[in-house]
């Protein structure tokens, strides 16, 4: 199962954690199928943008936040918003 966060991504979020832990920060998040995205929203983050296919939500949380998004079940993938382009295919 490959994993919900890259790696540099989740050692990053952990160091911003204990230093800039009120810091938000741009996220994309994949959602499974038909999941719902209250968990999600439920854990903090700010949603600013939905796309229904592929289920994604595009908002704003702090590292924490996107740490304990991407424990979630219904998360296939988080990845941080650089305004740049995005694989829409999520991993296996």
């Amino acid at each position: 199962m490959a994993e919900k966060l890259e790696a540099d991504l989740r050692h990053r979020l952990e160091a911003l954690s204990r230093e800039h832990p009120d810091e938000r920060l741009a996220f994309i998040v994949t959602l499974r199928a038909n999941a719902k995205s209250t968990s999600i929203e439920k854990e903090g983050m700010q949603v600013e943008q939905r796309v229904l296919e592929p289920p994604l939500l595009m908002g704003t949380m702090t590292p924490k936040q996107a740490l304990a998004v991407a424990r979630l079940d219904s998360v296939v993938l988080v990845e941080e918003d650089q305004g740049g382009v995005h694989a829409l295919d999520a991993p296996d």
